[in-house]
């Protein structure tokens, strides 16, 4: 007698999905085995079958959390070494002639991928459209066309900054004291402020004015004064004393030229405390507040503070009127220096300067370019803060120098040599945010503390202080808001620093 199956009703839709093959074990009635119903079977098959079985996100109206980007992840070392083997052939050595000329792009200097001088070369060619992270355009942008302080003078037409030695000296030698002030601040302190300067006398030249102020009030008057000439004999001599002294004015122009300035930018505040609490564990830190300070120092003045040298008078600032120009409004009366020695100054601030600006550079170039475990977001950051802002005051002030030095005597050769200076700071803004926003490659810090901070916090390898500075600079900008919050001031006048809004918007900051 044949034993009759039980039927099992099995629609043509579930016989297709059961006819083919299912990445996880699937629970099929044995044959002859009546179904068991779930709430009867024991607790852990149950759970057996949960842990078997796929399961479906569930929906929410919650976002996903950011997490760190890959580009930020920790990564093993590399092991390996590459070697060049046997010597160059011709035409590696003519490629590499024209690379030499025309420079690595970017994407190919981080990648360390073979570049050629097509104006979108190669390999950034076979991946574009379809690059997962690096998403940016072919750029031979280079971080040492990058000018991030002044170099010219353009009181005496020199585009690049240098001692003059070509006086037609007198006998006349003399010891004066030479008290410095910043713009907008005043004098220095009187007991480490004072620095002693060895001058010498010379004849003037019938062929060119090196002893008078000349600029243009705002209400169009044009005034200035006159100094008797003189000028420092011994440049080597000053240079070697003039450097440490200058190492010492730095916390008081820490103090009263940078932190008291923007007192009431709580942004710029919290930025330049944490970029001071950091500068003894970063040597690109400690260089960009340096190089700041001397920048600072370069747009002051000095002031004879000792009566022992002949003809050197006494100037009342405030009957000339206000100016444009912040060095020039005081409100009070002083022997200011004469322009020969006030040159020499200067020039002794800007070479110093240079190296500052050769210091940070570097530094830049070795954050973003070398292969480093742990990238630096947050130091870089915060350098890129100082040195924008930095860029933005010395901008503004050319810009002023310009206008107060037009319809005066030495109106042409200022305008010419300072506008050259000024487009060179316009073009450098880019350059240095590029490089930034392409160290990023889409990672917004800023907008990962908001929503995912303990990872960022961990993987960043961040201290307490900064990790507090993070939260602190989002809680600023969420309660004021992008639109209502300008970006930090670079001077007491209301000037806004397109460039620091542009960082903090790719840093996420901006919402």
């Amino acid at each position: 007698m044949a034993v009759q199956r039980p039927s099992v009703h099995v629609d043509q839709r579930q016989a297709v999905e059961l006819d083919q093959p299912a990445p996880y074990p699937v629970h099929r009635p044995l044959i002859g085995q009546a179904q068991v119903h779930l709430s009867q079977r024991p607790l852990e098959e149950i759970g057996t079958m949960a842990a078997s079985r796929p399961t479906k996100r569930k929906a929410s109206c919650d976002k996903e959390k950011p997490r760190m980007h890959s580009s930020f992840r920790p990564r093993a070392k590399k092991t390996q070494t590459g070697y060049r083997k046997g010597k160059m052939t011709e035409s590696g050595k003519a490629k590499a002639s024209r690379m030499r000329k025309f420079g690595v792009c970017l994407r190919c200097k981080i990648y360390k991928a073979p570049c050629d001088t097509d104006d979108e070369c190669h390999s950034c060619a076979k991946v574009s459209g379809s690059a997962r992270i690096f998403k940016f355009r072919c750029s031979r942008a280079k971080l040492s066309d990058v000018v991030l302080a002044r170099h010219s003078n353009g009181r005496f037409n020199q585009w690049q900054a240098d001692y003059r030695r070509d006086y037609d000296w007198s006998m006349n030698y003399y010891d004066v004291d030479m008290l410095w002030n910043l713009p907008g601040v005043g004098p220095l302190s009187v007991r480490d402020g004072i620095f002693r300067l060895q001058i010498r006398e010379y004849i003037p030249s019938q062929n060119e004015d090196t002893t008078t102020y000349r600029w243009v009030n705002v209400a169009g008057q044009s005034v200035g004064f006159e100094q008797p000439p003189y000028a420092v004999y011994d440049t080597n001599g000053f240079e070697a004393a003039f450097r440490p002294w200058l190492a010492v004015l730095m916390p008081m122009i820490e103090q009263r030229g940078i932190l008291d300035r923007v007192q009431n930018d709580d942004i710029a505040l919290l930025t330049f405390r944490e970029a001071m609490r950091m500068r003894t564990s970063s040597n690109l830190l400690d260089s960009a507040l340096k190089l700041l300070c001397l920048s600072l120092a370069s747009q002051g003045y000095g002031t004879v503070f000792s009566n022992n040298v002949p003809g050197i008078h006494e100037v009342d600032h405030k009957s000339m009127g206000r100016t444009a120009y912040e060095t020039y409004n005081r409100d009070s009366r002083d022997r200011p220096l004469p322009t020969a020695i006030a040159h020499t100054v200067d020039v002794g601030i800007l070479r110093l300067l240079k190296i500052y600006q050769d210091h940070c550079l570097k530094a830049i170039g070795d954050k973003i370019f070398k292969v480093n475990n742990n990238k630096p977001w947050f130091e870089l950051f915060i350098a890129m803060f100082v040195l924008l802002w930095n860029m933005e005051y010395v901008l503004n002030s050319a810009e002023r120098y310009i206008g107060c030095k037009d319809r005066t005597v030495h109106g042409s050769q200022v305008r010419s040599t300072v506008q050259k200076q000024i487009d060179e700071y316009r073009a450098s803004f880019p350059n240095l945010l590029e490089h930034w926003t392409i160290f990023l490659r889409g990672f917004a810090p800023f907008q990962m503390a908001r929503g995912n901070p303990e990872e960022l916090r961990t993987m960043s390898q961040m201290d307490d202080s900064s990790f507090i500075y993070t939260m602190q600079v989002v809680s600023i900008i969420d309660r004021k808001g992008a639109a209502h919050y300008p970006p930090p001031h670079t001077s007491p006048l209301p000037t806004m620093n397109e460039w620091i809004g542009k960082l903090l918007k790719s840093a996420g900051a901006w919402p």
